[in-house]
């Protein structure tokens, strides 16, 4: 898979942050050089995320939203490699989106408030949006999530 092996005595592990950046998925259009990325619903050709920041590191990942005061409309963030997200010490509401490594819709919650906790196990990213960008773009399970660069 190209990820890199780290050797430990009696232990194997790979580097989760290098399946990201060198493994094939929908993400990996905006891994390159962090070029601004759009993501929208194939089956209806609808933005959800005009502005989508990936956080790929460990150290982004760990941070998300946390410490802002909003998430603009029109702006995203998605963490890979994730699974679960929380909003313990979030100042305000946003929309999660599970998905897999081709970009397909497992969960989804809107409107989710602090000290909450959404957990999809089998997904291999969550991109969260401001609250009621889901209700707006008619977002479905199933759904087909593609990344464009737009610059």
């Amino acid at each position: 898979m190209g990820a890199v092996v780290a050797q430990l005595p009696g232990r194997r592990f790979a580097c989760l942050t290098c399946i990201v950046m060198t493994a094939s998925h929908f993400l990996a259009p905006g891994l390159a050089d962090g070029a601004a990325c759009r993501i929208t619903i194939d089956r209806n050709n609808t933005v959800l995320a005009e502005h989508l920041e990936i956080a790929a590191t460990p150290r982004a990942r760990r941070r998300g939203l946390l410490g802002r005061d909003q998430l603009p409309s029109g702006h995203g963030l998605a963490i890979a490699p994730c699974q679960a997200v929380h909003t313990w010490s979030m100042r305000f509401a946003i929309d999660v989106i599970a998905l897999d490594r081709q970009g397909r819709v497992l969960k989804f919650w809107s409107g989710v408030t602090a000290r909450r906790v959404r957990v999809c196990w089998s997904a291999f990213a969550i991109i969260e949006l401001p609250a009621g960008a889901i209700v707006a773009s008619g977002l479905a399970r199933g759904d087909r999530l593609s990344l464009t660069r737009t610059v």
